[in-house]
């Protein structure tokens, strides 16, 4: 296949251009307006480079992966879509939701797939977590050093990937939930949102003025207990006893944090004509309640 590729910032680059090197069978056409890394992508990669967006789309592009930024999504999605190309893009879609239902309500009507980067719904760890049988209670924490910011940016650029993993844990709609913050000063340093479900009450938190860089994820049942620590280490609790599940000592950071699989998922669906393992549905729900959150935020803060 040819697949496009709009934007290449620090993190396509760690995350995603290594997985893109090892797809032997599809072409990569990259559109970048920085000459310096036109230049390192194509010595490094040997990719096709293109210095405008409409000599990218004259390629006949079967999809494109957006990594601008989220300011671009907008634009970029429509161009896209509108062209029928299937287009997976970087989290969120775009940090307005009026903006992002429209984007989201015409990719539904035209057919088009369009798929969002959550990886965490692909790393290995988290979907054993997932699958644990009788769980109760879900608690995920995402905290960040040092590092408080506007309330729409901290939402939907970071502690969006919180909420998503908890709506896909708890399997659907919460029947109550309740959300508070901290803020220092202007900016909002961080937020604890308690959602419940039947009897599985999840719990997201996110410190961005904490003095360490961690993600912890701990999932509960009458059993035992799945603590996954930066999505890279699996530990089993049950009783008095405590085991480390085994990550082959070569696993690929990108396999572990789910990149891999993510990609390999959207293009396989792209080729084959199938069904996006994540629906539009889930994808608008979660930036919906991104909105929830900073609307009960910004009422709360007075």
């Amino acid at each position: 296949m040819n697949i496009g590729v709009i934007g290449i910032g620090d993190i396509a680059e760690k995350a995603y251009f290594p997985i893109y090197a090892m797809q032997r069978e599809h072409h990569f056409h990259c559109f970048t307006r920085n000459t310096l890394t036109q230049k390192r992508i194509q010595e490094k990669y040997g990719f096709h480079i293109h210095y405008d967006l409409d000599s990218l789309l004259a390629v006949d592009l079967h999809a494109v992966m957006i990594h601008a930024a989220t300011a671009a999504h907008e634009e970029l999605i429509q161009r896209c879509l509108i062209a029928g190309i299937p287009v997976f893009v970087d989290k969120p879609v775009t940090d307005d939701i009026k903006t992002t239902g429209r984007i989201l309500q015409y990719a539904k009507n035209e057919g088009v797939p369009l798929m969002a980067g959550f990886n965490r719904r692909f790393a290995p760890h988290y979907v054993k977590a997932e699958a644990m049988k009788e769980k109760n209670m879900i608690l995920l924490q995402k905290n960040r050093r040092n590092l408080p910011g506007d309330l729409r940016t901290f939402v939907y650029d970071d502690y969006i990937h919180v909420l998503d993993t908890l709506l896909h844990h708890l399997g659907g709609e919460p029947d109550k939930w309740e959300v508070s913050g901290e803020w220092k000063g202007s900016m909002l340093a961080s937020i604890v949102l308690t959602m419940k479900r039947e009897r599985v009450t999840a719990i997201g938190i996110m410190n961005r003025d904490a003095g360490v860089n961690e993600e912890i994820l701990e999932v509960v049942s009458p059993s035992g207990k799945m603590v996954v620590r930066n999505l890279s280490e699996l530990f089993l609790k049950e009783g008095h006893y405590e085991t480390k599940a085994r990550t082959g000592d070569w696993t690929p950071t990108l396999e572990i944090r789910g990149f891999q699989a993510m990609v390999n998922t959207f293009f396989s669906a792209v080729e084959k004509k199938e069904r996006m393992p994540m629906l539009v549905e889930e994808i608008m729900n979660t930036h919906n309640w991104c909105e929830k959150i900073i609307d009960k935020l910004e009422k709360n803060r007075g």
